[in-house]
């Protein structure tokens, strides 16, 4: 049996006393279904369990029984009915899967135009953050072309601040060399002086030797007249011997000779009084000679002491040299005029050295001539003591002698005042050239610390402006490789400009495509609604009639058919 609910749909008399169960299947869209108390685009199909069947209205109630009894001897047409009703409901079912599958498209279209919109969206962004970009490059191109300006003009200053330290180190070199020049010629000068000196000293020594040759010459005549005197004294002692024969013969001789020797008396006093005088001058000779040899045995000390210094003034020298020759390699890399000037330095020192060397061959010559005049003078002393024991005997000859050997002993003392004073300028010239000699190293050293700052800063110099020069080069080449980049990027994104417009018009295009599917595809979706809203029509009217005539309806329909004809 089949009975009517409260919303005028079939169904079984076995589920009067259930609620209808809800459909599994998809659901059909409201617009595809309506229902008879709704106009034909509003009508929509409950997809809400219907209420209880004690519910029913009494109009129902006289349809159920109405269909009750046009049931009873039917059962084959309600059969038949049914099973068009099946057909029915499998076409509206295949018409609601199209049209389900319809609205997924026009779904799928409207998400595609959508995403298609947001990509457009995402370009035109993407197109603004490039503008951007591009923008900021231009900013960053204009800074970069400010910075290299600024960079330009920082090491253009830079190049004329190092011009400027390189002439003002020149200028001082040059004032170094003024200085170097004077104090040369302040050399030049002391050593002209010094030269004068030596040839003052020479004279001096020409003199002596000149007096030398006077005591040589008073030494050969004393020699000679000694020789006359001993000749004299022989003959005089061979008139003794024949005075003594000839006192031992006659008395009257020997008393004449008593006489004779009576009167000498006196001279014998005298003769004394002589061999006095020539012991005290002896003494006086042998305590001058004594002082003579401490006054060579000092020349050999400070003879050792001058070697010792020359020796040091050599090795102070070897350093000056290797020091200038360390200062001329380290001034060669910086004016040829420098390296001249080392060369003249070195030249005249040199010159200095040969003249020194020079000098202390002229000093070696004057000691070893004063040794020569020393030995001769000892030997002259020799002759001297031998001439006053040979003019014991001779009293004439010994007041001459005596007389002879004072003027000799004053010149020998003018000859030690005058080794003396030449000692004393000897010594005061080794002082003036050691102190010369330091203060000419002090002023080397200086000009050396004076050339090595200079060295230094120009070094420092040259690493500074290598190192800017670097730096500009790096900061060029990066500057370069900027534009470059910066062109390909203008590049890239001219070509990405060009593939946006592309992709923008193809999405245009794509876009009035999918509007005009979408358009075709809800004019289909209406004609397919009209359609199934005619077929339900249809249906419902026939249904309407199969209602007027079936009363009754069995227990043996499908689920299937039950759930159409409640999407229905």
């Amino acid at each position: 049996m089949w009975w009517l609910d409260s919303e005028e749909r079939i169904i079984p008399a076995r589920n009067r006393s259930l609620p209808p169960t809800p459909s599994n299947r998809p659901a059909v869209p409201d617009s595809a279904i309506p229902t008879s108390n709704q106009p034909v685009a509003k009508r929509r199909v409950s997809k809400c369990v219907s209420p209880l069947i004690d519910t029913l209205t009494p109009e129902q109630e006289q349809a159920n029984r109405v269909l009750s009894q046009v049931q009873c001897g039917h059962e084959v047409e309600i059969e038949r009915l049914l099973a068009d009703v099946g057909a029915l409901e499998k076409a509206v079912r295949q018409a609601a899967i199209k049209s389900e599958s319809q609205q997924a498209t026009i779904e799928q279209k409207e998400a595609l135009l959508r995403s298609a919109e947001e990509s457009a969206e995402s370009l035109q962004c993407t197109l603004t953050e490039f503008d951007g970009e591009v923008q900021r490059l231009g900013e960053e191109l204009q800074l970069g072309e400010n910075t290299q300006a600024e960079s330009q003009q920082k090491y253009e200053q830079q190049i004329a601040h190092c011009e400027y330290r390189t002439m003002f180190a020149e200028h001082r070199l040059a004032e170094l060399a003024t200085v170097i020049q004077h104090q040369l010629e302040k050399h030049q000068q002391h050593c002209d002086q010094h030269a004068q000196a030596i040839a003052d000293k020479d004279r001096q020594l020409a003199l002596l030797d000149g007096i030398s040759g006077q005591w040589q010459r008073q030494a050969f005549a004393y020699r000679a007249q000694s020789e006359r005197l001993t000749s004299e004294t022989q003959h005089g002692q061979i008139q003794i011997t024949a005075m003594h024969a000839q006192l031992t013969e006659n008395e009257s001789e020997l008393c004449r000779k008593d006489q004779e020797i009576a009167e000498l008396m006196p001279s014998r006093d005298q003769l004394a009084n002589a061999e006095k005088r020539a012991a005290t001058w002896q003494l006086e000779t042998q305590r001058s000679h004594a002082s003579r040899r401490d006054l060579a045995e000092q020349m050999r000390r400070e003879r050792a002491v001058d070697d010792e210094a020359r020796k040091q003034a050599d090795l102070q020298r070897e350093q000056l040299e290797q020091k200038h020759r360390v200062a001329q390699l380290r001034v060669q890399r910086l004016r040829s005029e420098n390296s001249q000037l080392n060369k003249q330095l070195q030249r005249e020192s040199r010159g200095r050295v040969v003249d020194r060397r020079i000098r202390e061959s002229e000093t070696s010559d004057v000691q070893s001539s004063v040794r020569a005049k020393a030995i001769q003078v000892e030997q002259l002393q020799a002759s001297v003591e031998r001439r006053d024991r040979e003019i014991i005997n001779l009293k004439d000859a010994i007041a001459a002698t005596q007389v002879e050997l004072v003027t000799a002993w004053d010149c020998s003392k003018e000859a030690a005042n005058h080794l003396q004073l030449r000692d004393a300028e000897l010594k005061h010239a080794r002082e003036n050239e050691e102190r010369f000699v330091q203060i000419q190293a002090d002023q080397a050293r200086s000009l050396q610390s004076r050339i090595d700052s200079l060295v230094n800063q120009l070094d420092t110099l040259q690493n500074e402006f290598d190192a800017e020069r670097e730096s500009s080069r790096i900061d060029l080449e990066g500057f370069e490789r900027l534009l470059s980049d910066l062109e390909g990027v203008i590049e890239q994104l001219g070509f990405d400009q060009e593939q946006l417009r592309s992709a923008l018009d193809l999405a245009h295009q794509t876009n009035t495509s999918l509007l005009n599917q979408a358009a075709k595809s809800r004019a289909q979706l209406s004609g397919g609604r009209a359609k199934g809203v005619l077929l339900i029509e249809r249906y419902e009217q026939r249904l309407r009639q199969a209602i007027q005539t079936i009363e009754t309806l069995k227990n043996r329909t499908r689920p299937e058919s039950d759930e159409g004809r409640r999407a229905a």
